[in-house]
């Protein structure tokens, strides 16, 4: 059988086409989707209702909303229904709740996804006193069809800058006008074509913080006039003119028909290039206007403006608002404005934005001359900031004219009156003045007729230019009848004209500098951008941590300078936006690719401010609110939002940014080698599995309640993690002569941090000073840790606790917080902090909390921890609800980063063997136990590991209660592991392993769950966690043997290279060493039976070390504690430590050291050995330098003061006495000193060129 085939014309098939997708969209979008939610409610007191995991919004505290964000591929349709209720009575529901449930839905685009974000609150009031709560309901969705119609066009980059090629320099104006460059000029800046003389710029003015608004590309082309003179020819004595415009624009309000002036809040000044390697000169073109025959609007006025503002005082330190021009109380400051041939019979319009700083009611008057124009009372009493927004007009006598303000405030005589802007509008006659002259109408807007513009007082040589769009500026042919000059122009626009002579004087540019060819518009798609002030130092480091991240994990780093950032996308000028839209050409061109930036640098809120303590390397991006302390910011995010909405606090985050708060490159390399030391597999243990959580007191346990909910989750869902529980409340509160202190956890927490913990999350109260009222961390307190290779990250739910913009202008001395020490600690410290900047709120800090625990542990797609920059982007997003709150966290560090988690959980356990062989599965007291395992694949494939592992057996858990220290507190019980049976290294071969411990004397002797955890590591970034709980710890062994003898122990500070009363600096780490044949106890849990260390016979403040002890490897008879001392008194100490076997046997040891200042280099003595020496001998040098990088110099002298040798080492000497520094008894070249008395001369010098001295003696034999 034949059939037929009927092919389709193009016209048919797009038709079949189009029919097809709208029958699939129709099946797509009537396809559901969606799951059902079950809300638990806890038993309502009389004023608050809760359920589990509810939210509160900024605006209603202590309303429980149930918050969900999504993420689609395409766009969606949610809906809710099925709703299952529950009535509940009491005083809680005279609150006014709605009588229906009521939702809304947020919406954005992020990274490419379409976000949603359910906010419901499940609450409706059915009667008087009784309220209807939602215990399940279901959330459905539909895909909607994705449109087809047509889209917003794309903004086009440039695939090169211009700047790429030629010689290029750039030149600054400051106000609008036209601008002369002589050829001397272009001859002397090295410019040799003159034929190809270009002048290149963007037009003035801010760029626009909304990427939906339009912007120039790389740098335009501006058009030039240029004087040739009588000759014809471009040569010595002529010149080119342009259009310049100076950085602060007016821009016409079409409603209110008036003018307003925006100040740019980066720069007093902007930016044009010269070239001659574009090609011929573009030279002004000339338009003519005709009239169309139709009705004309002649124009002999025009309108002209001025304004006033001087930015000197940011009264917050926050925000984008500047004030000046303070005005003190029964004072008057004068603003006087000159408009040549001013139209008096046209009133003045002025609008004016000024603040009272006061607690009482004052007035503002303006007044011209004797009269009157204005009075504003403001009537607050409560505030402090009252600020005074309105608009007058003023009758005008002459061209010039004085606006007075006097400020009054009889309630407070210490009362200030500041000025945020005065700006003027007025009318003048068009007629020439005799310099060049901007001009516009607004009469002329959109009036629909043909304009005339008659100039008046127009001599010969006029010349008028079309200056409407100031990067095409336009030659305006003209009529002159007698003394008046007339041209048409259609009144479509605005339109901006400037009439000059050619004999007159113009403007001059200033601070010509060369320009290097750059080219960012031409780079690949990178993965990340750090963006480098102009330092060679600092560049140095950012290319360096590029080059790392290239080698290390793989990824393409773009390092750029700020002003090259500047020149290609703000024509030269320093301005945020600048930064945001770079990032934005990458993320448009490949938004799978573009996911990073690095600011590389501090930023201050001063970003008007030139001066080199004002440390403003990267621009911040400021609020527009700078009065109210809750509303105003800083954000980094701004340079994240690639998809601007309405309102800044709703954009969602594209990028993820984080910033580096250095001022110089000293601390740019702390940073950077931070970052590269951090992935060093030398600096590895288990500290990289331990999670710690630390809380405030007081607030009704809002902290440690929240805090512990996050310890919990986290536990619960990743068992693996050993959580250390800080909680202020739980230790004893001291009463001292500065406030109330609890030593107890400081010294936990302080502890903690220098032996090492993945991270450090804090919630309570703070300050850009310290943690907590009872200063549970401050700078000094930081300034000590010495936790160099074992470095948290810090996430703080507190206070301006990284406030990294602060600058005090008065004495112009930086201020650097509390959280930015953290950072820059060159000896420990943190490897980044997620942290706040500005004043946040408990609850809304929970919810980013939380958010950030949902996805610091979770993985992408391809099975890989998440980097810093994407945990911060997603957490953020999913708490956009918070509006401003979320803005006030940042990211200090690399957003690269990838935390050094434990990749796999491949640890298994074969076997818990114990000799009492009474369960396989109980391990006792005086047990000697055996544990047996492997690493395997989650297929069951035999990982062949061979390393070392770090095993942590703890007893059961303990239940602990809070102590509600402060009347603000309640008793309040926790559950924490912290009872640790054993803890040591094991080796690990061809991914099996086997150890024996004893379990101690000590331990709880009910039954109850125990928990094993292991870690261990490979090549980075391979890492490996496990944990076990199914054994049972309780009873004892009758185990017995006949030792009655205590461990021996062996007291060193910071290394074993110390001697007895040797020197330490303040801050010395205790190492202790120990060994018994049968294992030491470490639990804690006997009474009178811990590891401890006394100092000074201070027993009220002895140290518990059994959390410091970790067994020697395969070795549980033998171990070390290493426990750090801060902020130790000068002179001499003595420590005595004890400890016990799992018997119970006791012993102690004691050591006595020195402690000498820190801040300056010495050297304490040197000696050699063997002295007398006959082939060799070996140079010490007490010094009190540990851990930084030095130089040693020894000159060797003949008795007689004859120099014969000189010997150099360099490196980093850990402790405080030097490796032994091997000398063969030569004078360096080769021969050998005869028997004789030397001296020598030891110079030690630090990385900053301080030196120390000090001599010896040694004899030479044979």
């Amino acid at each position: 059988m034949l059939y037929k085939i009927k092919f389709f014309s193009r016209e048919q098939y797009m038709k079949f086409l189009k029919f097809f997708n709208l029958l699939f969209a129709f099946f797509v979008c009537i396809a559901l989707e969606g799951k059902t939610i079950k809300l638990s409610w806890a038993m309502p007191d009389s004023t608050h209702l809760t359920f589990e995991g509810c939210r509160s919004l900024p605006e209603e505290k202590g309303t429980p909303y149930y918050v969900e964000s999504f993420y689609f591929d395409q766009p969606v349709e949610i809906n809710l229904s099925n709703f299952n209720t529950k009535n509940f009575d009491g005083d809680f529901a005279g609150h006014l709740w709605p009588d229906t449930f009521t939702w809304k839905i947020r919406s954005g685009v992020s990274r490419g996804k379409y976000f949603y974000q359910l906010v419901f609150l499940p609450v409706r009031r059915v009667a008087d006193r009784r309220i209807e709560v939602v215990s399940s309901f279901d959330i459905t969705w539909r895909a909607l069809p994705v449109m087809t119609a047509k889209e917003a066009k794309a903004f086009r980059y440039s695939t090169a800058s211009v700047l790429s090629t030629g010689r290029w320099y750039r030149v600054k104006v400051t106000e609008d006008g036209i601008y002369r460059i002589t050829y001397a000029q272009l001859k002397n800046w090295g410019f040799t074509d003159m034929s190809k003389i270009q002048v290149y710029g963007n037009g003035g003015g801010m760029l626009p913080f909304d990427t939906r608004q339009p912007r120039k590309d790389d740098l335009a082309r501006i058009p030039i006039y240029i004087e040739k003179g009588s000759d014809g020819v471009f040569n010595e004595g002529d010149y080119l003119l342009f259009y310049g415009r100076g950085p602060h624009i007016w821009t016409f309000d079409t409603i209110r028909r008036h003018f307003y002036h925006r100040k740019h809040q980066y720069a007093d000044y902007n930016v044009y290039f010269i070239t001659d390697g574009q090609g011929p000169t573009t030279q002004v073109g000339k338009v003519s206007y005709q009239s169309d025959g139709s009705s004309v609007l002649e124009v002999t006025t025009f309108d002209d403006y001025q304004f006033f503002e001087s930015d000197e005082v940011n009264l917050l330190h926050s925000g984008a608002v500047w004030y000046g021009n303070v005005i003190s109380n029964q004072t008057t400051r004068t603003f006087t404005a000159t408009f040549p041939n001013v139209d008096i019979s046209r009133p003045a319009f002025v609008y004016y934005d000024i603040l009272a700083v006061a607690q009482s009611p004052g007035t503002f008057t303006f007044s011209s001359g004797s009269t009157v124009i204005t009075k504003n009372t403001y009537n607050s009493s409560s505030g402090t900031y009252y600020p005074v927004r309105d608009t007058f007009l003023v009758n005008l006598s002459g061209s010039s004219f004085k606006l007075n303000l006097t400020y009054r405030n009889t309630g407070s005589s210490d009362a200030l009156g500041y000025v945020n802007y005065i700006g003027v509008n007025v009318v003048r006659k068009l007629a020439y003045t005799g310099s060049p002259m901007i001009f516009r109408s607004a009469a002329t807007y959109k009036a629909g007729k043909t304009v005339k513009y008659i100039i008046d007082n127009a001599g010969s040589g006029l010349m008028v230019w079309d200056v409407t769009d100031p990067t095409q500026p336009a030659y305006v042919e003209t009529t002159r009848e007698n003394d008046k000059l007339f041209f048409y122009a259609p009144s479509d626009t605005l339109r901006q004209f400037i009439v000059f002579s050619l004999q007159g004087s113009f403007l001059a540019v200033n601070d010509a500098v060369a320009v290097p060819n750059q080219n960012i518009h031409g780079e690949s798609v990178p993965d990340m951008v750090i963006v480098a002030p102009v330092d060679s130092g600092i560049l140095v480091q950012a290319k360096r941590l590029a080059a790392f991240r290239k080698s290390n994990d793989g990824l393409d780093v773009l390092v750029v300078t700020t002003q090259q950032v500047y020149n290609e996308f703000a024509s030269g000028v320093r301005d945020v936006s600048a930064i945001r839209d770079m990032v934005k050409m990458f993320y448009d061109r490949n938004p799978e690719k573009m996911k990073y930036l690095l600011l590389f640098g501090k930023g201050t809120y001063a970003n008007n401010v030139d001066n080199p303590n004002n440390y403003n390397l990267i621009p911040t991006y400021q609020s527009a609110e700078s009065l109210a302390e809750a509303g105003s910011y800083v954000t980094d995010d701004f340079f994240g939002w690639m998809n601007w909405t309405r309102y800044e606090w709703d954009n969602l985050l594209d990028i993820g940014v984080g910033r580096f708060p250095i001022r110089n490159a000293d601390e740019a390399k702390i940073l950077v080698d931070k970052l590269i030391n951090y992935v060093n597999p030398q600096h590895d243990g288990d500290w990289k599995d331990i999670l710690t959580f630390v809380a405030d007191d007081e607030d009704a346990n809002t902290h440690v309640s929240q805090s512990d909910q996050l310890a919990t989750m986290v536990g619960n869902q990743y068992p693996f993690f050993q959580i250390r529980k800080i909680y202020l409340d739980a230790y004893k509160q001291t009463s001292t002569s500065i406030g109330d202190r609890y030593p107890d956890a400081n010294a936990a927490l302080n502890n903690q941090i220098n032996t090492g913990t993945l991270l450090v999350n804090y919630t309570g109260h703070g300050s850009p000073i310290q943690l907590a009222h009872e200063v549970i961390i401050d700078v000094s307190i930081i300034r000590s840790w010495k936790n160099t290779h074992r470095l948290p990250l810090f996430i703080t739910a507190t206070c301006s606790f990284s406030r990294f913009d602060d600058v005090d202008l008065q004495s112009m001395k930086t201020i650097v917080s509390a959280g930015e020490e953290i950072l820059l600690n060159p000896m420990g410290g943190g490897i980044g902090l997620f942290t706040t900047t500005r004043l946040v709120y408990a609850s809304d800090n929970f919810a980013l909390n939380r958010a950030f625990f949902n996805y610091v542990f979770t993985k992408d797609a391809s099975g890989n921890y998440m980097r810093l920059g994407d945990i911060m982007r997603l957490a953020k997003n999913d708490v956009s609800y918070t509006n401003i709150n979320r803005l006030n966290f940042t990211l200090l560090g690399d957003p690269s980063m990838i935390l050094a988690y434990p990749k796999h959980n491949y640890i298994c356990i074969d076997s818990v063997y114990a000799d009492s062989l009474l369960r396989s599965d109980t391990i006792r007291a005086l047990d000697q136990v055996t544990v047996s395992g492997h690493f395997a694949k989650d297929t069951g494939q035999i990982l062949p590991y061979n390393g070392i592992q770090y095993v942590t057996i703890y007893d059961k858990a303990d239940t602990l209660t809070t102590l509600a220290n402060d009347p603000a507190s309640y008793p309040m019980r926790f559950t924490q592991w912290q009872n640790i049976i054993f803890r040591g290294k094991v080796e690990v071969r061809n991914g099996k392993f086997s150890f024996r411990f004893p379990v101690p004397k000590d331990i709880r002797y009910n039954m109850g769950r125990g928990k094993m955890v292991f870690y261990a590591s490979d090549v980075y970034p391979e890492s490996y966690a496990g944990v076990f709980e199914n054994f049972v710890v309780g009873g004892v062994s009758q185990r017995q043997t006949g030792d009655n003898e205590g461990p021996r122990i062996r007291l060193f500070m910071n290394d074993t290279n110390f001697v007895e009363g040797g020197i330490t600096d303040p801050n010395p780490r205790l190492l202790v060493k120990l060994f018994d044949e049968n294992g030491i106890n470490a639990t804690g849990i006997g009474i009178g039976h811990d590891i401890t260390a006394i100092l000074d016979d201070d027993i009220r403040n002895m140290v518990v070390l059994n959390d410091f002890y970790q067994s020697d490897i395969n070795d549980f008879r033998s171990g070390s504690i290493v426990f750090p001392y801060i902020n130790l008194p000068e002179g001499e100490h003595r420590i005595r430590v004890s400890a016990y076997d799992i018997y119970n046997n006791y012993a102690e040891a004691y050591l006595t050291f020195r402690v000498i200042p820190d801040n300056t280099l010495k050297i304490e003595c040197v000696h050699n050995y063997p002295n007398p020496m006959t082939d060799y001998t070996y140079f010490v040098i007490e010094h009190n330098w540990p851990n930084r990088e030095v130089s040693v110099q020894i000159d060797i002298y003949f008795f007689t003061g004859e120099k014969i040798n000189t010997l150099r080492y360099s490196g980093v000497f850990e402790g405080y006495v030097t490796p032994p520094l091997r000398w063969y008894r030569d004078d360096g070249r080769g021969n050998n000193l005869a028997p004789g008395l030397y001296v020598y001369k030891v110079i030690m010098k630090d990385k900053n060129g301080n030196t120390a001295e000090n001599y010896g003696k040694l004899l030479i034999v044979r």
